[in-house]
């Protein structure tokens, strides 16, 4: 049987095997976009079985390969728990990973189903909409307070356009939540979106 490991990135990932008996084959690099090619290289190594590094983006290999043989997924930080290296590239990785699949070392990460996976992934892009849009409320006020200050300077263009905005006003800003905060509490950045109820009521995807 081969065993191979993938080191898995947004938009390639590298892929090396090993066999029972030693025999190796060199990691070859493939496109993630090119799914036929990923396919075939796993088509040649039949029986197989496979090790991912549990990333952000592992659902979609996970899924393509496992109609075609064992595919497990490595826990990332008990796997830099076993192994110090000095040396690190992206081929070491996937012949590690192989190695290791081989002698049964791989410490294994949870795979959830596929409709826990999505309910994951909401929840993950709603926390960092949520970043994002604090940031997004914060810079705007920064925007409204350089141009309520800025208004009688001539002399700096910059300021002077910061001025011109049309929400150059910091009390444009105010939370509808807090009518009475002043701009000390308004860097708090919006309320959390929504509620986990109005979560849980949401339509299913």
């Amino acid at each position: 049987m081969w065993h191979i490991g993938i080191d898995l990135h947004r938009r390639m990932l590298v892929m090396a095997a090993v066999k029972d008996d030693g025999e190796v084959i060199d990691p070859r690099r493939i496109e993630c976009q090119d799914t036929a090619a990923i396919l075939e290289a796993v088509e040649q190594l039949k029986p197989f079985r496979a090790v991912i590094e549990a990333t952000g983006t592992y659902r979609w290999l996970y899924d393509l390969l496992s109609p075609h043989g064992t595919i497990l997924l490595a826990h990332p930080l008990r796997l830099r728990a076993m192994i110090q290296r000095r040396a690190k590239t992206d081929k070491l990785d996937a012949q590690l990973l192989a190695n290791l699949l081989r002698i049964d070392q791989i410490p294994l990460s949870y795979v959830p189903p596929k409709n826990y996976q999505q309910l994951r992934d909401l929840t993950r892009c709603r926390a960092r909409l949520d970043i994002y849009g604090i940031g997004v409320f914060s810079a705007l006020v920064i925007i409204a307070e350089l141009g309520a200050g800025a208004s009688g300077d001539a002399r700096d263009p910059q300021r002077r356009c910061v001025a011109e905005l049309p929400y150059a006003d910091p009390q444009a800003f105010q939370r509808e939540d807090c009518p009475g905060s002043d701009a000390h509490a308004l860097r708090r950045g919006p309320t959390r979106l929504g509620s986990w109820r109005d979560f849980e009521s949401a339509p299913p995807v």
